[in-house]
This record gives structure tokens, C-alpha cells and sequence, in this order.
């Protein structure tokens, strides 16, 4: 329980960071996404069993369906 608390803050972290600060310092039309970065790594080097992946999709693409533009679901539905 402990760690997936800590991806949530985590993934939060990063989008706060994504949105705010690399939006600006970024070329335009191209700035890096490090929630789906995080989802990636996180599904490489997980334990088979571990449900964390799955965790860390999910609350990321919401994360990512709140601060975007897109409808609701579709973040979600593109990291799982």
C-alpha cells in the first residue's frame, strides 16, 4: 500500500513538472511526457505478480485526462 501511495505522489510530481515548468523551457508542440515514461519504466521493472503497472497507468492517464484537453478516459485508455 505504501508503494502504491508513493507512485501516485510521484506521478503527480512529474505532471506538476510536465505542465508547469517543461511546458515553457520545451520547443513548441514538443514537450516531453514523463507520466507515460514513468508507466513504462514502472511495467518493465515490476515483479510479474505486482499490480503496480496497472496502478500507475491508470492514475496517470487521469492525472493526464484532468490538466488536458482531451475527453475524459482518453489517457486512461491509451496507457493500459
Amino acid at each position: 500500500m505504501k508503494m502504491f501511495i508513493g507512485i501516485i505522489i510521484l506521478l503527480y510530481f512529474f505532471l506538476l513538472l510536465q505542465v508547469s515548468f517543461l511546458a515553457h523551457f520545451s520547443p513548441p508542440g514538443m514537450i516531453p511526457n514523463l507520466i507515460v515514461a514513468t508507466a513504462v519504466i514502472i511495467s518493465i521493472f515490476e515483479r510479474p505478480e505486482s499490480k503496480l503497472s496497472i496502478v500507475s497507468a491508470v492514475w496517470g492517464g487521469f492525472l493526464l485526462d484532468i490538466f488536458s484537453s482531451m475527453p475524459i478516459g482518453f489517457w486512461i485508455f491509451l496507457l493500459l
